[in-house]
Parts: C-alpha cells; structure tokens; sequence
C-alpha cells in the first residue's frame, strides 16, 4: 500500500486507486501518529475529489476514516490531523445528496468529534508543568533552582514518552525521594 500512497502524493490522478487499495488494507493493530501521517494526505485529498465517481470515493474515504478512527488508543495521536481532515468530513455530511455515503460522513464527524473531546479534556502542557513544578518544589523546598530544572526536564521526558510508572519517576528524581516522584507522577496523569 505503501508505494501506491506514495504515487499518489505525486501523481493526482491514482488517488482512487490508492484510496481502494487502502480501503482492502486489513488494520490490525491501534493507530498512532505515524500511521496516520502516511494516510492523511491521501484521505485529505481524496475528500476533495471532483468528477465522475466521486460520491463513492469519497463515500469509501469517509468510512476509511470512520474505521481508523476507531483505532486510534491515543487521541492526541490523531490531533495534528484532525484539521485536516473533520472540515472537508463536515462539509461533506452537509452537502452528500447520496443517503447512505452522508450517513457514513456523519459517523466519521462523529467519531472524529469524539477524538476531538478528548483532547480537548487533557491538561495542557502548561498546566502539567505547573502542576509537576509544584509537586517537586514542594518535596525540594526551596532547593537548588537547578536541580529543580533538571527534575522537570526529566518529568517532562518520561511524560513524553508516556511513561508512568512511579519507579521510572523515582530514578529521575531520587534527589526529592521516593514521594516527590510518586506525587510528580501523579501531576501528570
């Protein structure tokens, strides 16, 4: 599927092609953020499709979409993509004369909107910075600036690699002991 997509990319006109060759494409396994930056700009692309057959391809991209979307464990994966995709989802749904592929165009909004929600719940980065930094300086108090950086720099790197487990956190921070890590841990989930 791989090449096709990437034929795609470059030649315009094997973009159904490449859509059915997606939509044959069996997924087994959760969706994460690589996967989808393979296929949005297909999908993206194929949802602005004009001429002869584009009601089932775009119909068939839709329902491309519904079922990844599915996949997706993580909705911050799915986040940088939601932009490109919901709108053209959207619009669809409100202009498909087609019943059945507006059908499949408002699941697709539906489920997409649902990704969107839970980003939308999930605490800033900001926000869990605040909180992190007020967990280790209360452990720290009024300790070294510099250590204080350096515990957050490695909070930040676990939480990046959504790494959780308390021990993990007690390595990079033993400095605050063993409840600093648990209670910056805890910040961040």
């Amino acid at each position: 599927v791989i090449p096709k997509l990437v034929s795609a990319a470059v030649r315009p006109k094997e973009v159904p092609e490449a859509v059915h060759a997606l939509a044959a494409t069996t997924f087994v396994q959760s969706v994460d953020s690589p996967t989808l930056a393979t296929v949005v700009p297909l999908l993206s692309r194929a949802l602005g499709e004009r001429g002869a057959g584009a009601v089932a391809l775009k119909r068939q991209t839709a329902l491309i979409i519904c079922n990844m979307s599915k996949l997706v464990d993580d909705a911050r994966d799915a986040a940088p993509f939601l932009p490109k995709l919901l709108p053209g989802l959207v619009k669809l749904a409100d202009e498909m004369s087609d019943p059945e592929a507006r059908d499949v165009c408002e699941r697709s909004v539906a489920l997409m909107q649902r990704l969107e929600a839970k980003i939308a719940a999930m605490a800033s980065a900001d926000a869990v910075k605040d909180a992190v930094e007020a967990a280790l300086a209360d452990k720290l108090k009024g300790g070294d600036a510099t250590a204080l950086a350096y515990a957050k720099g490695v909070c930040g790197a676990l939480a990046a690699r959504r790494s959780f487990v308390s021990s993990e956190w007690a390595k990079g921070t033993n400095f605050s002991g063993a409840a600093g890590a648990a209670a910056a841990a805890a910040a961040m989930e």
